[in-house]
């Protein structure tokens, strides 16, 4: 198990953490179209994922029609915002205000400083 494991000095080398370390996020996304191999090899690593007891509850659903997904995007904020439109948790109703924005441009750092 620890084969893949190396020492450099006081460091410990591993592609898995080199990969959880180098991670990014990214919001900017080009118009290219990601290839049905590609989407498929992603859903089978997600699967890897550990859960509880082993339920493996998953349920995948790829929408590569961007319209569609602009939809689903406003019907779950409306329906986040009215869940929770009478909260009084000071964070949630800073999230609330946040998202019902309308001009709402989707960026971490707005995300995490409203």
């Amino acid at each position: 198990m620890t084969d893949n494991i190396t020492t450099i000095g006081e460091k410990i080398s591993n592609a898995v953490l080199d990969n959880i370390y180098q991670r990014r996020s990214v919001r900017n996304f080009s118009d290219k179209e990601v290839s049905d191999e590609i989407i498929k090899e992603i859903i089978r690593a997600g699967t890897y994922a550990p859960t509880a007891v082993n339920k493996q509850p998953w349920r995948f659903v790829v929408i590569k029609n961007k319209q569609l997904v602009e939809e689903y995007d406003d019907r779950a904020k409306k329906a986040f915002l009215a869940a929770y439109k009478d909260t009084e948790i000071p964070e949630m109703v800073r999230f609330v205000q946040f998202l019902s924005n309308r001009q709402l441009e989707y960026s971490m750092e707005r995300l995490f400083s409203f």
